[in-house]
């Protein structure tokens, strides 16, 4: 959302850009999860958030198999300072950009998890229809951090989308 941001208030400054595992729009709705995570986060602390947000961020199975990652992530979200997350909270509640996308000129690849609830495919979908001459990748067997739970496949697709737009002048 950030690079999204960027590219639009300052046209022409990315040679490309790779927006994974993120969204454009956010339904009306949504400002009421937001605003119970902010709840949350608040009255419980930082601590009260870790299980659930772990359960969107990777798969049930990933996150079986690999709990050295999930303790790392754990510990990431308990230190992050509440006023942070509140504030990040916000701006995602707000965000609205899918209908400005067609602004930006460069070239993007656009990746999702196939099993990202916060920002589903579908949402990647309408990325990529509003990004003239993007590219989009659903990666299998992955939730939100889908460069983590499935590392070779996000860095494959990645690295073959900035070796293809290095070479176009």
């Amino acid at each position: 959302m950030i690079g999204e941001t960027y590219a639009l208030e300052h046209p022409g400054v990315f040679q490309s850009m790779v927006l994974a595992d993120t969204t454009a729009r956010r339904p009306p709705e949504a400002a009421a999860m937001w605003g119970e995570r902010i709840r949350i986060a608040e009255t419980q602390g930082m601590d009260a958030l870790v299980e659930s947000t772990l359960a969107r961020w990777f798969t049930e199975p990933f996150r079986k198999a690999r709990p050295e990652v999930m303790a790392r992530f754990g510990t990431y979200i308990r230190n992050t300072p509440v006023a942070g997350f509140c504030g990040a909270c916000a701006a995602i509640a707000s965000v609205d950009l899918l209908d400005r996308l067609r602004e930006i000129r460069c070239p993007a690849l656009v990746m999702v998890g196939e099993q990202d609830h916060g920002t589903p495919p579908d949402m990647a979908r309408q990325i990529h229809a509003n990004l003239a001459g993007s590219e989009l990748v659903i990666i299998p067997s992955a939730a939100h951090i889908s460069n983590v739970e499935q590392t070779e496949r996000f860095s494959s697709a990645m690295l073959a989308f900035l070796d293809r737009t290095e070479a176009t002048p």
